[in-house]
């Protein structure tokens, strides 16, 4: 919905190939990253579907879960997660990384396929 965007900054954790949270936020977000911290090569894919969805505005970011010397030193207004919860550990990593990067009294939108 554009009001819940509108203005703030939004950080997607895990965006895989796809980024389809942060795609859905470009258009009314003042800001929009994504992270990854799988491969590499995925971040490759995503800079590509960002570009094959005309959006070009959209920072990506190599953010490893677990290990917090690779978390950006900013807050977002809403963390928007998908999937993070394939395992304990893997859930367990990715909300201390939600937590670090959201700001106080912020918005956290997960999704998951069953």
């Amino acid at each position: 919905h554009s009001t819940c965007f509108a203005g703030h900054r939004v950080l997607e954790i895990g965006s895989g190939s796809h980024g389809l949270g942060g795609l859905a936020a470009t258009n009314y977000a003042r800001q929009v990253v994504f992270t990854e911290q799988l491969d590499n090569r995925l971040m490759r894919y995503l800079e590509l579907n960002s570009e094959a969805n005309a959006v070009t505005d959209i920072e990506h970011f190599f953010v490893d879960w677990d290990f917090n010397r690779t978390y950006m030193a900013t807050t977002f207004n809403i963390v928007i997660a998908s999937d993070i919860d394939t395992n304990e550990v893997a859930a367990t990593s990715a909300a201390k990384a939600i937590i670090h990067h959201l700001r106080p009294g912020g918005l956290v939108i997960l999704s998951s396929i069953p």
